[in-house]
Formats: structure tokens, sequence, C-alpha cells
């Protein structure tokens, strides 16, 4: 019988007859016998497992490395993938957008545009974890970028909202033009 096929009603009633006479859930409630515990008991000895490393030491607990050792470890751990070596190493490029986010014209427009909006978001109204969106692109719109006329204050959740929505092609601001 496939996942999913019809069955007739014969067959659905012989089935129901069925799980009544022999239930699948077998052992549900019921508990093993003392020596079957036992013969559990003793095929797990012997074996790798919890029980066995459970309230012993680690080997190396408590024993102190020679200077010579953390000198070796350290030598060979430190810079190892650091900077050029790393497989994320792009140069030593930062995003543009973290550069110009530490840069004084950033933080201008930024608290501008919170003043404009009273420090408070524009759709919900709340005034904690603010965040200055940017209506038209950082990207697309580079001569925008400090315009005051294209940020518009938003609380987390809600410039979260605005970017999804922008993602799904809706336009979630009134002060696009």
């Amino acid at each position: 019988m496939q996942k999913g096929s019809q069955q007739t009603e014969e067959a659905k009633e012989k089935m129901s007859l069925a799980k009544k006479e022999k239930p699948t859930r077998y052992w549900k409630g019921k508990k093993f016998s003392e020596e079957h515990r036992k013969k559990l008991s003793d095929a797990k000895k012997g074996k790798p497992g919890n029980n066995q490393t459970k309230g012993k030491r680690p080997w190396n607990k408590g024993k102190k490395l020679t200077e010579e050792h953390r000198k070796k470890l350290s030598e060979n751990s430190h810079g190892k993938n650091a900077g050029e070596k790393c497989t994320f190493w792009e140069g030593g490029k930062q995003p543009q957008t973290k550069i110009w986010r530490k840069r004084s014209v950033y933080r201008k427009w930024r608290n501008s545009c919170l003043e404009r909006d009273n420090h408070q978001c524009q759709k919900c109204f709340s005034k904690e974890g603010l965040h200055v969106h940017h209506i038209k692109g950082w990207d697309e719109y580079p001569y925008l970028r400090f315009e005051i006329k294209n940020g518009i204050t938003y609380c987390r959740s809600c410039h979260s909202k605005c970017h999804w929505d922008q993602r799904k092609g809706k336009v979630s601001h009134a002060l696009t033009e």
C-alpha cells in the first residue's frame, strides 16, 4: 500500500479491526523484567559510553605546561589564520558603509534626521532603538546619501519590516517621491 493512496471502505474496516486486536504501541506503559534489564546492562558493559567517563577527571586536568611548550603552542596558533593568511582576506578593505558611518558627515545627517523626527519612529512613534533609514538606497543613490529629505526615523522592528517590504516590492514609507 502506498502512502496517500485511497482505501476502500472494506480495507479501512479490516485495518481498524487489526489495530484493535494488536495495538502497535505494545511496550507503552510496560516495564522490562529484572532478568531482561540485567541482560541489557551486561551487553552494554565494556562498550564506550557516557557512563564510563562520567565523574572521571580528564587526563590533563591540573597538569601544568612548561614555558617552552606554551611558547610553541602560542607560535603555532597565533597569526596562523590572521590577516593575509585568512581565507576571508580581501586586501584589508572594509565595507564602504562601515567607513562612511564613522565620518562626521554621516553623524550630522543622522542627528539632523532624528531631530527633525523628534527622536521617534515615524510609524509606531516608539522612542527606543531608533534607526535612520535611507528612503532612496545608499548604493543606488550615492548623491542622496546625506540629504536630510532622504532619511526617515524608524525603530528597529519597523526598520526591519521596511527592508522586508522593499524586498517584496512594496513601498512602506509615505515620503517616497
